[in-house]
């Protein structure tokens, strides 16, 4: 699997290491059975991290799974243009047969999809997943 520059590609044996310093997200993609694939993705989806998160995103669309499903419950920070990533992923991925579904999300990452009507156009969680805002409390 690729590692990319500022944030990480990685398999579930992976996990104890995932955390390195300056990393302003990751990615890890983990496989559900099947042809079911979970990406959860935990940080900021801001500057370059945009790129690299299209990266990983699309990866997916070439993929043999069928069913993606995206774990967003600890982005901490989205801009436009990883909303714009997800919006072509979403495209690319059913022009593929493919099911894709926000699984899980942050409240702040919620409200905002929820603004945009992401609702309308990809299933997302109707409880918001207690986001890294309102961790440890």
């Amino acid at each position: 699997m690729p590692a990319a520059r500022g944030g990480l590609w990685l398999s579930l044996s992976d996990l104890p290491s995932i955390f390195k310093a300056g990393e302003s997200y990751m990615v890890i993609r983990k496989e559900l059975g099947g042809k079911s694939v979970e990406i959860e993705v935990k940080g900021n989806l801001i500057g370059d991290a945009v790129g690299e998160f299209r990266e990983a995103l699309y990866a997916e669309v070439d993929s043999p799974c069928t069913s993606i499903s995206l774990n967003l419950e600890r982005v901490q920070s989205i801009n436009s243009s990883a909303i714009g990533a997800l919006l072509l992923f979403r495209k690319r991925a059913r022009e593929k047969g493919k099911s894709i579904r926000i699984e899980k999300c942050s409240d702040m990452l919620r409200k905002t999809l929820l603004a945009l009507r992401f609702d309308a156009i990809m299933p997302m969680p109707h409880d918001p997943a207690p986001g890294p805002e309102r961790a440890g409390r």
